[in-house]
Order: C-alpha cells, then sequence, then structure tokens
C-alpha cells in the first residue's frame, strides 16, 4: 500500500520527547518535584545508594542500563505483555547502576520507563491519560496514540527489514507494553 497524509507511523525514540513534556508539564503545575529522589513518586523502583531523580532520568545521566544487545529477543523483540509499567521494571531494575547518577550520559530507555512510574505516582494517571491530557490534547494531536500490539489500528505503516538472503521481507511483531514511555506511540 502507498503512504498517504493519513499513513500512520510509530514515532519509535521521538515517544521519548513526548513523554519529557507529561514530565515537564507535571513539574510546571507543581505535581512532580525534578529534583527529588524517585521513589517519592515511584516507590516501585528500588534504591541504588545513590538518589536517582527525575531531572537525571530525563538527561540519560541516571546510571539506568540501556538495552542489553546480548539480551536481543527480549530487550528490544519483546514478546512478553506486562500489565503494568512496574512489571516491565522487572527487566532491569535489579541490575546495577552502570554510573553514579549524575556523573556521565549514558542513553537510557529503561529509565523512561522509571519516569513514567514516577509519572503515574505524581499524576494518580495511567501513563496513556496523562499523555493525552497534559500533551496531546493541548497540541490538538487526535489521531496519536499508543500502539498496543492487540489493537488493529487503520493505516498503519509497517517496517521492513533485511533478510539473510538480502531481499526485503516484512518485520516481525513486539509487545511494546515494556517500552510504552520509550518508543510505543
Amino acid at each position: 500500500m502507498q503512504a498517504t497524509p493519513q499513513t500512520v507511523y510509530p514515532l519509535g525514540s521521538i515517544t521519548k520527547t513526548v513523554t519529557a513534556a507529561a514530565a515537564l508539564r507535571l513539574a510546571e503545575l507543581g505535581d512532580l518535584d525534578l529534583d527529588a529522589p524517585i521513589q517519592e513518586s515511584c516507590p516501585a523502583f528500588p534504591e541504588k545508594g545513590h538518589p536517582i531523580t527525575a531531572r537525571q532520568l530525563l538527561a540519560h545521566v541516571a546510571g539506568i542500563r540501556h538495552y542489553d544487545y546480548r539480551r536481543f529477543d527480549e530487550d528490544l523483540l519483546n514478546k512478553k505483555s506486562y500489565a503494568t509499567l512496574e512489571d516491565a521494571m522487572g527487566k532491569f531494575s535489579e541490575d546495577p547502576l552502570v554510573a553514579e547518577p549524575g556523573s556521565q550520559y549514558h542513553y537510557s530507555s529503561w529509565g523512561y520507563v522509571v519516569l513514567v512510574c514516577a509519572i503515574e505516582g505524581a499524576s494518580d494517571l495511567s501513563y496513556a491519560e496523562a499523555i493525552q491530557r497534559d500533551v496531546l490534547k493541548p497540541a490538538g494531536m487526535e489521531s496519536t496514540r499508543l500502539d498496543e500490539v492487540q489493537d488493529i489500528i487503520p493505516r498503519r505503516a509497517r517496517g521492513y527489514s533485511l533478510l539473510d538472503d538480502g531481499s526485503w521481507g516484512n518485520s516481525g511483531c513486539f509487545d511494546a507494553s515494556d517500552r510504552y514511555p520509550q518508543a510505543a506511540w
């Protein structure tokens, strides 16, 4: 099918910008303290010996690891459905930090899962509800939606992958319930 102005594309990691806008809106409203230990709004994330803040998560300096490419299928091509983001945090929350928070830049998609736990705690809304209220609705983004694997999304673009034989094929499907805040709008 040919792409048209109505074709729906996944935002991928641009989703982090949408998530960041929601966090900053909550900070503007006084509901999320960007410099408080993250456990104040996300008690499900274990303490790591050094305080981690929403500001550090936003800037990728919290020391939380990124995907482990040695566990490519588990970390990137997720097939498991997670009922909550707190459940999804189990993939990385017990891992040691890769650096002391604030000491170095380390791109971390998983850090945004922790950030959303804080957004949910600070707003008393689900992630999707907070994004709708604080980002999408004010921006007039009426067609933007969470990319839930079980949903039929009309006009959704599908990715392609280079196959071992050098030809192109449809990309496989994965369940984004472990990464809504980082790559699933």
